[in-house]
C-alpha cells in the first residue's frame, strides 16, 4: 500500500512548512541538526522553507557533553535556545527556542508537523488528545498533517508517524499565500478546503501500549558513565538519520510507502514500518 503526501507537505502554502520538535536532548539535539541539512536542501530543490520551533525546558548539563550535541561552553544555558541559535546563525534560518514544556504554549506548539523526542510514556499520551485536534482546524499554520515519534532503548530505536490531517480533506495549496508577519509573529487566516480523501496513518499511541513499553525499558540517566554504559553512544544518531530519511521523502515524495523503521544495532539491522 501507499500513502499520498498531505498536500500541506507536498504543495505548502507560500512554501512554508512548520515544524515543532519536542525535546531536545539525545535524539532530539541530533536531529535539529539533520532539519536544518534537509532545509537547506528543500530551500534549492523545491524553494519550501522549514519553519522549526523547538521546546525543552531543561539546560545543559556536563552529562550532556559526550551523548547531545553540545559543547562545554554551552553548560548552564536552555538547550532549545542554544540550538536554534546556533543553527540561525550557521544557516541563516529564523528557527526559534522555547526554554520551556510544550504544555506552556499550546498555540505555538500547533504545527504541520510535530516531532516527539521525549524520554516518558505519559507525554506522548498527553499530547495524543491536542493532536486530534489540531489536525481537525481549518487554520492552515497551525493544521496538523502528521506527528513522527521518535523512541529507543539501549541497542533498539523506533520513528513511527502517523497523521490525522489528511483524513476527510486535503487543503486547496494554490488560493492563498502565509502572511509575511506569520514566520515572525502568530497571525492566522482562513483557507478554502478541497475535497480529497486520504486514508490516515493512527498515531503510536494507538499502535502501541506505551506505558507498558516503558516499565519494560527504563532509560538510564543518572550519570554521564552510567548513561554510556547502558545505551549505545550511536543510538541516538541513527534514529535521528531514520526520522531525516523519513522526512525527506513526504518533503520529495507524492507517494510513500513507509511511516517509519525499527532499529536495532546490535545486528545493524533497520527494519521499515510499511504503510
Amino acid at each position: 500500500m501507499t500513502h499520498k503526501v498531505n498536500t500541506l507537505i507536498s504543495n505548502p502554502y507560500g512554501n512554508v512548512v512548520t515544524v515543532t520538535v519536542i525535546g531536545c536532548g539525545g535524539t532530539g539535539s541530533i536531529l535539529l541538526a539533520t532539519l536544518a541539512r534537509l532545509n537547506q536542501a528543500l530551500l534549492r530543490l523545491r524553494r519550501v522553507y522549514m519553519h522549526v520551533r523547538v521546546f525543552d525546558p531543561d539546560r545543559i548539563s556536563e552529562n550532556n557533553v559526550t551523548r547531545q550535541a553540545f559543547s562545554p561552553s554551552d553548560i548552564g544555558r536552555f538547550k532549545s535556545v542554544v540550538l536554534a541559535e546556533r543553527i540561525n546563525r550557521f544557516y541563516n534560518t529564523t528557527w526559534i527556542g522555547f526554554p520551556y514544556s510544550w504544555q506552556d504554549s499550546l498555540d505555538t506548539v500547533r504545527s504541520n508537523i510535530i516531532i516527539t523526542c521525549t524520554d516518558t510514556a505519559s507525554s506522548r499520551i498527553e499530547l495524543h488528545p491536542y493532536l486530534i485536534e489540531w489536525s481537525a482546524t481549518t487554520e492552515h499554520p497551525k493544521k496538523l498533517a502528521y506527528w513522527i515519534d521518535t523512541g529507543n532503548t539501549a541497542t533498539t530505536a523506533n520513528v513511527v508517524m502517523g497523521g490525522y490531517g489528511a483524513k476527510e480533506h486535503q487543503i486547496a495549496s494554490d488560493v492563498y499565500s502565509i502572511p509575511k508577519d506569520f514566520i515572525k509573529g502568530e497571525s492566522s487566516f482562513d483557507e478554502r478546503i478541497a475535497s480529497e480523501p486520504v486514508p490516515r496513518l493512527p498515531f503510536v499511541t494507538e499502535l502501541y501500549d506505551l506505558k507498558e513499553h516503558e516499565k519494560e525499558n527504563p532509560l538510564a540517566s543518572c550519570s554521564l558513565a552510567e548513561s554510556l554504559e547502558h545505551q549505545h553512544i550511536m543510538i541516538n544518531d541513527f534514529t535521528a538519520k531514520v526520522a531525516g530519511m523519513l522526512l525527506w521523502d513526504l518533503f520529495t515524495l507524492e507517494y510513500i510507502d513507509w511511516r517509519g523503521a525499527f532499529i536495532n544495532l546490535a545486528n545493524l539491522n533497520i527494519k521499515k514500518l510499511r504503510i
